[in-house]
């Protein structure tokens, strides 16, 4: 029977999922990209939806926001409908001068300060830094060139607040040693999604736009957001179906 978050049978999904956070560039992905598409699950608000890209068999929903809801539906689809890669598409706040406002980054391993991997069994006091499959990561490296794209490709880090008290000692700290340490930005889905595709030993990859910089405060507006994502969508479709 379909999981709790999820009414689509089994073999309506397929092997191969671009998963954005919001569940309205699903909906703008399939009618830009998508050709042949089916709803085939729609509950709390999240829809699923699959269709063919240049011929091939992808499956787009949305994570939500946070760690906790991308390990809701990526454990479902990973543990449940056996999907065999995930490749997150989102943005991220730079905390580096050279990684500027539109730069694509891709995630090639995730640190938190979350006590989310506990529910992996892993100690709250042990350090566990998930990371993408390699193949994929290299799949997009392969298509960023042919697509003449200027990647980032490094360490990221996976926060669980959004908003925190700007100057206040520890966060400034905290952002201070993030950059020390050449992470190159910041989202809140990464590491969930790198953590359970390495449980269920499957694919996974997050390519990030970089909407705001810490550094220096610049950043997107909404609507500006939603506007630049083109690049980034392209490359994760392009890099699915290579994958395929």
């Amino acid at each position: 029977m379909p999981t709790p978050h999820n009414n689509a049978e089994k073999n309506q999904i397929a092997k191969n999922v671009l998963m954005p956070g919001d569940p309205e560039r699903c909906k703008w992905i399939v009618d830009n990209y998508l050709t042949n598409v089916e709803k085939v699950s729609s509950v709390r608000g999240i829809d699923v939806y699959t269709g063919l890209y240049k011929n091939k068999k992808i499956s787009v929903t949305a994570s939500g926001m946070g760690m906790p809801s991308m390990l809701i539906y990526a454990w479902e689809l990973f543990g449940y409908y056996n999907v065999d890669s995930i490749i997150r598409i989102g943005t991220a706040g730079s905390y580096l001068d050279n990684t500027k406002i539109n730069d694509i980054v891709i995630s090639m391993a995730a640190s938190t300060d979350s006590n989310i991997q506990t529910h992996f069994n892993i100690p709250a006091d042990w350090h566990y830094s998930p990371t993408a499959d390699f193949k994929l990561l290299n799949k997009a490296f392969e298509v960023s060139k042919a697509l003449s794209l200027n990647l980032h490709i490094g360490p990221t880090v996976c926060t669980d607040g959004l908003y925190t008290l700007k100057n206040v000692e520890p966060e400034y700290y905290k952002e201070k040693t993030w950059s020390n340490l050449n992470i190159l930005c910041s989202d809140m889905e990464t590491y969930s999604l790198y953590a359970c595709s390495n449980y269920f030993k499957k694919k996974a990859l997050s390519i990030l736009t970089v909407v705001v910089n810490k550094e220096n405060r610049e950043g997107l507006s909404s609507k500006d957001r939603e506007n630049n994502v083109n690049t980034m969508v392209e490359l994760a479709l392009e890099t699915l179906i290579a994958n395929n």
